[in-house]
């Protein structure tokens, strides 16, 4: 893959952006719009603004922000009833459901990119979220204990108890499998990984239409970010190999396994793989 030097800036900064030190400083909606503008025509800072405006109507349509259920039922009826947002349960996969811009003007989006739309409504309405990953979904949570409550933006903004959410199965929504959720499987998603569950969103929407060297260099990305990640590293090889890229594919496996530790289960199962693959 050959790199545009516009790439190649981005890349720098983006990596730069996420790594830093305290994750409070990283504004995942400007981050996944910048990322958007390497793909499509997309003003950031309009498009921000679109997002502060919504949250202007609703507090000009809201008579009282009392308490946080205050806050979320003016927050559903403006995104799900006035604008009619909604989950793209039609064509779940498509890479623009990951994407803000797009999101915003197609109304239909992925769990993650309505979740942080909704999440920075909030936050600019003076109530903070966490999102929250699980297989194949993602929510919000608030608060703590007794009083913990989740929501989920992709189906309208409906509040869950934590048994409500431990129920949850991937029957919920069309593209689903039946994954069961335990309670380890409910994990916080602060800045960083909600920006990584984008990125590798992205990857597998690009590589399920075809479209590997899009892949491709999301994967390189994330493994600027997360050099140890495993199933990264394995994906990215087999996209140079999808692309015909053989002996890249073979130079990025060899240079892990060097770095390995040599008796190591991931090394040796790497030392495997590179059998398989390449002899």
């Amino acid at each position: 893959m050959n790199y545009t030097e516009s790439q190649k800036k981005f890349e720098q900064s983006f990596v730069s952006d996420i790594n830093q030190e305290n994750q409070k400083f990283i504004n995942v909606p400007l981050m996944i719009l910048k990322l958007e503008s390497m793909y499509h025509e997309v003003d950031v800072i309009e498009t921000l603004g679109k997002i502060s405006n919504i949250t202007k109507e609703i507090k000009e349509t809201t008579t009282a922000f009392d308490t946080f259920y205050d806050i979320i039922q003016s927050t559903n009826n403006y995104l799900f009833d006035v604008i009619k947002i909604q989950g793209n349960s039609l064509d779940y996969h498509h890479p623009n459901n990951s994407f803000l811009n797009k999101v915003l003007q197609t109304k239909t989006g992925n769990p993650v990119s309505i979740s942080i739309i909704y999440q920075e409504i909030c936050r600019q309405l003076g109530f903070d979220l966490m999102g929250i990953g699980i297989p194949e979904h993602y929510l919000l949570k608030h608060g703590n204990g007794e009083s913990l409550i989740f929501l989920d933006p992709y189906n309208k903004g409906v509040l869950l108890t934590k048994k409500e959410v431990l129920q949850i199965t991937n029957k919920k929504n069309k593209h689903s499998t039946n994954i069961k959720v335990s309670e380890d499987s409910i994990k916080e998603y602060g800045p960083r990984k909600t920006v990584l569950r984008v990125l590798n969103n992205l990857k597998f929407s690009f590589s399920s239409i075809n479209e590997f060297d899009k892949a491709l260099w999301i994967s390189n990305i994330i493994l600027k970010i997360q050099p140890n990640n495993i199933q990264n590293l394995m994906h990215l090889i087999s996209l140079h190999k999808e692309l015909n890229n053989d002996s890249r594919a073979l130079e990025i496996l060899d240079n892990y396994i060097e770095k390995s530790p040599e008796d190591s289960p991931i090394t040796i199962n790497l030392i495997n793989i590179r059998k398989k693959l390449f002899n």
